[in-house]
């Protein structure tokens, strides 16, 4: 029953077949191999069979492997941290090896290992999540309304996994959790309920105790009290914790079993019932994980559904739907999404990024600028949005207001490259080509492996009539990226200039070849002229067949 639970429940598709949750398996199957090294080391340590003592601890090889594996699982999935509780947990039940404090110190000792390692991957998580604003503040997210949340997610999963329907896969924070509110006050009521019959039964049975804090401790970093990228949870979280309710039911069908074959009256009777019982539970499990797997095919259909269930309360659904039609182009489609998101959250500057991309990839410049305008007010310090913004202005006829958001991104970025690329195209736009040539310069020192630099210098040289030091950046180009067809148009265009037709069209046909219609066009009209020139002459060669 554990194992058909664990491996046909929908709340386990997200983690089998969302390819960037493919860590979370991983994690688990170093998480579950560590465990089970750890159980052969603590079985040889009980029967006396394995060294003992900090130092002879060191060249155990269960003990070793345990510690390795965890530091496997710790690098697929930090939530892995939990880890040493769990192996404490185990050493109350079932392994019951704390039997005296002694022994309870002991085994506190054997885990300073893991805790040390888990701790500092903590600490190095915690921070690289900060730097990314991935952990929500205590002034924008509460203590209090973290642990009201916690509490609630810790009986939702257990919920979920009783009644798997209506599973999402976001799961947005509420607008406002008032400290009163009786559907999260009821959740932490209900979690000491449990906790307290849990300690009740401890005396008689300690495996309730032990699959509660299993649960709650594996689930602990992932629980809300932590708050990642605003989700109060995930499906992909239960994948680990769910082991604990699971492991219960299946030693409950075992018991089940166990009586039904004792009684010898209704034995066969049982028998098949619980085997029928059993056959439907796990057809019902197979038809909602099939059902959910489809929502998972694209990612279209999943954010779809989230819409379908939650088409107020989840914004970041619309951005990422909108993002997937963009990749198959269906632009309007993707402005749509982005304009409802940000009806739905509207102090977001990325939305405003992307839906001013959008509007760009349309012809609609005029509404680009405007949503990079927006996004600037409400994020001034994104050097992005002004390099985006001043391309736009640059190509729409104005590169002296283009130069002026170069300018700011420069100020807010001095090695940022990419801004000196494109304050040179608005220089070249300018007719100020020393100054376009100074900006490319420093574009190549910052960037040396981006062909842009070189090309855009080159046609700036070939403008200034240096030719040799345009061949030279045109060649360099070519050498950093053989396929843009954008630098064998130039450097053709410099060859027919140069009176070097053949070269020329070679190059056309070469862009021509990648795409380019200029190309084309520029090579059928310098075939053309050649070939009549040749009649002329009789000196026309067969370079195009």
């Amino acid at each position: 029953m554990t194992g058909m639970l664990f491996g046909l429940h929908p709340l386990h598709v997200e983690t089998a077949v969302w390819l960037s949750a493919r860590p979370d398996l991983m994690c688990a199957l170093f998480f579950l191999l560590s465990m089970l090294a750890y159980t052969n080391y603590a079985d040889r340590q009980e029967q006396g069979t394995a060294a003992k003592g900090s130092v002879r601890r060191v060249f155990n090889v269960q003990y070793v492997l345990s510690l390795a594996f965890f530091v496997l699982a710790l690098a697929s999935k930090p939530m892995a941290v939990s880890l040493p509780a769990v192996l404490l947990i185990l050493d109350w039940y079932p392994f019951r090896r704390m039997n005296s404090r002694k022994r309870l110190v002991d085994m506190f000792m054997e885990k300073i290992p893991f805790m040390a390692v888990g701790f500092l991957v903590a600490i190095v998580t915690i921070a690289a999540h900060e730097r990314k604003g991935a952990i929500g503040s205590l002034i924008t997210v509460p203590l209090e309304a973290r642990l009201l949340i916690a509490a609630k997610s810790v009986l939702s999963y257990l919920w979920k996994m009783a009644l798997p329907f209506d599973l999402l896969p976001f799961y947005p924070y509420p607008a406002r959790i008032p400290t009163l509110s009786g559907e999260y006050l009821l959740s932490v009521v209900l979690v000491c309920v449990i906790t307290a019959a849990c300690i009740r039964m401890m005396k008689k049975e300690r495996m309730f105790m032990a699959a509660w804090f299993f649960y709650l401790v594996t689930l602990l970093p992932i629980s809300g009290v932590i708050t990642v990228r605003m989700a109060t949870m995930a499906d992909r979280y239960t994948y680990i914790p769910s082991l604990a309710p699971f492991l219960l039911l299946g030693v409950g069908s075992a018991g089940l079993w166990a009586r039904v074959e004792s009684a010898r009256r209704w034995s066969a009777m049982g028998r098949h019932a619980v085997v029928g019982t059993a056959l439907l539970f796990g057809i019902v499990m197979i038809f909602l994980t099939v059902h959910q797997t489809a929502i998972w095919r694209n990612s279209i259909t999943l954010w779809s559904y989230v819409i379908e269930k939650a088409p107020d309360r989840v914004p970041t659904a619309y951005i990422n739907r909108g993002m997937a039609l963009k990749e198959i182009g269906q632009i309007e489609g993707a402005i749509a999404d982005y304009t409802t998101a940000i009806a739905l959250w509207p102090d977001n500057s990325e939305i405003f990024m992307k839906r001013g991309w959008a509007f760009k990839e349309t012809g609609q410049i005029e509404q680009a600028i405007n949503d990079y305008t927006e996004a600037i007010r409400l994020n001034p310090s994104d050097g992005d949005a002004y390099i985006i913004r001043g391309l736009l202005l640059v190509y729409s006829g104005h590169p002296d207001r283009g130069v002026n958001d170069f300018d700011r991104a420069i100020s807010l970025k001095p090695a940022n490259g990419d801004a000196y690329l494109n304050r040179g195209v608005a220089y070249e736009r300018m007719g100020d080509l020393q100054r376009a040539i100074k900006d490319y310069d420093m574009a190549i020192s910052l960037n040396p492996s981006d062909f842009l630099g070189y090309r855009n210098r080159g046609v700036a040289f070939r403008e200034a009539g240096q030719v040799s030091m345009a061949l030279a950046d045109f060649n360099r180009a070519v050498l950093l990226n053989p396929d843009s067809s954008e630098i064998y148009l130039s450097r053709g265009d410099l060859y027919r200039n140069e009176g070097s037709v053949d070269r020329a069209i070679k190059d056309y046909r070469r862009a021509c070849d990648l795409g380019s219609n200029e190309a084309c066009d520029a090579l059928g009209s310098l075939v053309g002229t050649h070939k009549m020139e040749g009649a002329k002459t009789g000196t026309g060669s067969d370079v195009v067949k």
